[in-house]
């Protein structure tokens, strides 16, 4: 293989088409702990998806990412961004009331500590503390049952099926269901999915396990790259590179026919030549 790759510098391990974090994620992955020269093709003039960010006079604006939760020292989440990026990027904890969540006649500032927003909610809805506590534990009930069907995917059918079948009916109830059935306050209900323009659906139309996800993810608070989201593309950039990869921006794969299929084939082919 290195014999091919000193006669044809164009010869890649696998090719990756998008720029985006997931495109990123994998090449980098594949380039650090499988040694493939990766080669990320770009559509756009700058690689990086949700990343990227524009200008307005002395202001820097962030496109997709904002700020990130699980990001404490230790976390199986940092652990993960630290691979991906080699390390480059330094998060900062944002204040502890890092959200707040506006309604006509309701406010509410989100702590960066479970025990401490559960009480801060208890207190403001006194009649509900019951259904709170509930609430919290589905929350990691939900989140774990996601983990469960991801791995039970990997699984022979019956097998994966059994897995992630405790906790399936609540976890694939709508939020708006899920909520309806477990508050009698509809304040507290509208102020508990504040969030859900982070995962894009409505209550009605959206899984409580997905919910469960984002709402777990910023119970201990939120954190920001330094420097800005762009940091987390170039940390993922240098790492293939460092490969003998590249990132080419402005690069469009052309073929309306690709397919998963065609992408394995093509990567195997690649990688045995």
């Amino acid at each position: 293989m290195e014999a091919n790759r000193q006669q044809d510098p164009e010869r890649w391990d696998a090719i990756v088409v998008g720029s985006g974090m997931g495109g990123l994620t994998t090449a980098s992955l594949l380039a650090q702990l499988q040694g493939k020269r990766v080669l990320v093709l770009e559509r756009h003039f700058k690689a990086g998806g949700f990343t990227h960010a524009f200008r307005r006079g002395a202001w820097e604006w962030d496109v997709g990412l904002h700020y990130v939760g699980d990001m404490q020292e230790g976390s199986q989440a940092r652990r993960f961004m630290d691979l991906v990026t080699g390390g480059a990027v330094r998060w900062n904890r944002m204040p502890d009331r890092f959200e707040r969540f506006v309604y006509p006649d309701l406010e509410f500032e989100v702590p960066s500590d479970p025990a401490a927003y559960q009480a801060e909610l208890a207190a403001r809805f006194p009649a509900e503390k019951a259904a709170l506590r509930a609430y919290f534990a589905d929350l990691a009930r939900a989140s774990g049952w996601v983990v469960r069907h991801l791995a039970g995917s990997l699984l022979p059918g019956p097998l994966g099926e059994l897995l992630a079948l405790p906790g399936r009916g609540r976890a694939l109830q709508t939020t708006g269901a899920y909520l309806a059935s477990r508050f009698r306050d509809r304040r507290l209900a509208a102020l508990l999915c504040s969030q859900w323009g982070d995962y894009g659906l409505p209550p009605g139309q959206s899984a409580f396990a997905i919910h469960a996800l984002i709402a777990s993810h910023y119970l201990q608070g939120a954190w920001y790259p330094e420097g800005g989201a762009g940091r987390i593309a170039a940390g993922a950039a240098a790492r293939i590179e460092a490969a003998g990869g590249q990132v080419r921006p402005g690069s469009s794969v052309t073929g309306g026919d690709w397919h998963w299929g065609r992408l394995a084939l093509a990567w195997h082919r690649l990688g045995t030549a």
